[in-house]
């Protein structure tokens, strides 16, 4: 049975991509509190389902490790991604020999991966997606479709509108979710304040999702959605609520 909420306490209703956007964000990413040394509950959720997989699983996007090492102390055989060659090093030299000897190095943009159909249990995707243009996402989607085998598991997790960088366009996602916008969580520069723009990751331009948007398109790439909600972020209070309960957003989805 899948669960597929999109409440929210604040609510009251091959290609080539953009390599250089993404690299800013790892950029913003090795300097801000996002990259932590915690599970949140959907990629606790994968940790524990990929325990089953006999395929390798694809962690994209590694940043630290913290989310590879989990997967290698579960046994899992991982491969693991990211834009800075750098990170996946300083990861291989952190690790005994039994977890490198389970651990694939697979440096570059995700975006770029030349991966075999059928070939993964898994695939885990945390909170980076937000820099990718529309297009880009329904490429990737369909990517993750075709690496995956059947019976697969997809976890992608990513910042929301309600996101502290973009509060200031919540109004503005409001009124395009009301009248049906297809992408209403775009975000552009000129919709911030002064005092704080040129703060967006991606330099002029990010993507905040919801639960509708992330499983929809899920679901156009073939996936059968289990669960996709809004969340908080893994450091914000259990008892924290409103607009910081709502800042991640998150999926597991099967083939």
């Amino acid at each position: 049975m899948s669960t597929f909420s999109t409440s929210c306490t604040s609510l009251v209703a091959h290609h080539v991509g953009d390599v250089q956007v993404r690299e800013n964000f790892v950029n913003d990413l090795n300097q801000s509190r996002w990259d932590n040394d915690s599970l949140d509950p959907y990629c606790a959720e994968f940790v524990e389902l990929a325990r089953q997989f006999t395929l390798p699983v694809a962690d994209l996007g590694v940043g630290n490790g913290f989310t590879t090492k989990k997967l290698l102390e579960a046994g899992v055989k991982v491969l693991a991604n990211d834009l800075k060659v750098e990170r996946l090093q300083v990861l291989e030299r952190s690790l005994g020999a039994g977890e490198r000897a389970r651990m694939t190095l697979l440096p570059g943009d995700a975006l770029q991966l030349v991966i075999p159909s059928g070939s993964l249990g898994g695939i885990l995707a945390t909170r980076w997606i937000n820099v990718l243009r529309p297009y880009e996402v329904r490429l990737l989607m369909n990517d993750f479709y075709r690496w995956t085998a059947p019976g697969g598991i997809v976890c992608i997790t990513a910042h929301t509108p309600y996101s502290n960088t973009t509060k200031e366009a919540i109004d503005t996602y409001h009124h395009r979710k009301y009248i049906g916008d297809e992408w209403p969580g775009v975000v552009t520069e000129d919709m911030l304040i002064e005092a704080r723009k040129g703060r967006l990751w991606s330099n002029d331009w990010i993507y905040g999702f919801d639960p509708d948007i992330l499983a929809r398109e899920a679901i156009l790439a073939g996936f059968k959605v289990k669960r996709c909600s809004f969340y908080g972020t893994p450091y914000a209070s259990p008892a924290q609520d409103g607009e910081e309960a709502c800042n991640l957003v998150g999926i597991i989805a099967k083939k």
